[in-house]
Parts: C-alpha cells; sequence; structure tokens
C-alpha cells in the first residue's frame, strides 16, 4: 500500500516446512535518493493471523484485520484494530462479529478514506478525535 512517494507498506509471510504461516510483519519501507531503508512496524504470530490491512493516506492509519481462534463457541470473530504510523502503535481494538463487515474488510473492497470507510453505498466514520481523546 502506498503511503506517498518515497513510503509504502506491505504484508509478509514466514512459513515453516510445511507452508504453514507460522509469523507475519508488517513492513515500512523509506525510498530515499539512492538507497531505501526497511523497518518492521507490527508483527503477530500463529494462531492470530493478519487476514488484511488497508491504508488511510491522510491520516497515516492502517485497517489491520485478524483472525480470532476460539475454542469455547462457535461464533466466528475477527479482531478490527487501527495502527498510527506516526506514533508506531495500535490506537483502537475490537472484536468484530457481524459477518457483512468482516467479510467486507476481509475482501479489501472498501475505500479508507480520512477515518472513513466506504462500501457500496455505506460509511463508517471512525472517529480519531474519539479515539485520539482516550490515549491522551
Amino acid at each position: 500500500m502506498i503511503l506517498d512517494d518515497a513510503n509504502f507498506v506491505y504484508l509478509e509471510n514466514f512459513y515453516d516446512k510445511t507452508l504453514r504461516v507460522i509469523r507475519q510483519e508488517i513492513k515500512y519501507v523509506w525510498i530515499h535518493f539512492s538507497t531505501y531503508s526497511i523497518s518492521t512496524i507490527h508483527n503477530e504470530n500463529y494462531p492470530e493471523l493478519i487476514i488484511s490491512i488497508n491504508l488511510d493516506q491522510t491520516s497515516n492509519k492502517l485497517i489491520i484485520l485478524q483472525d480470532v481462534k476460539n475454542n469455547l463457541d462457535s461464533i466466528e470473530r475477527k479482531r478490527f484494530r487501527i495502527f498510527d504510523l506516526n506514533t508506531m502503535k495500535i490506537l483502537f481494538e475490537s472484536l468484530i462479529t457481524n459477518k457483512a463487515l468482516m467479510g467486507r474488510l476481509a475482501s479489501g473492497m472498501y475505500t479508507f478514506v480520512n477515518g472513513h470507510i466506504y462500501y457500496n453505498n455505506h460509511v463508517i466514520k471512525i472517529r480519531y478525535d474519539i479515539i485520539n481523546l482516550a490515549h491522551s
């Protein structure tokens, strides 16, 4: 996901010998005039693996959707996180059980701009101002 002309973010998977994903890292790449640098900004280990990421370029925030393994009941859950690229911290985390929303976020078929998630004829507004108040 391209942040601007000189920066982008990508998800890297690490596999064991049986080709099962054992770890994932979200990497941030800074491109300089004649060189580049890569750093890991977030990582996850099996079993809670990252399903999808999406970038809000205007606010420098990532949506991270993770699979949640739960043996206690049969309710499917996903973990929704907002990661701030400026502070390199997770700002918000919530469990999602709505199947339509989980499917939309997992597919990546939405637009994430300035704290708004747009899909079909729907909008979900993420209140960064309230989230930031909780962390200050």
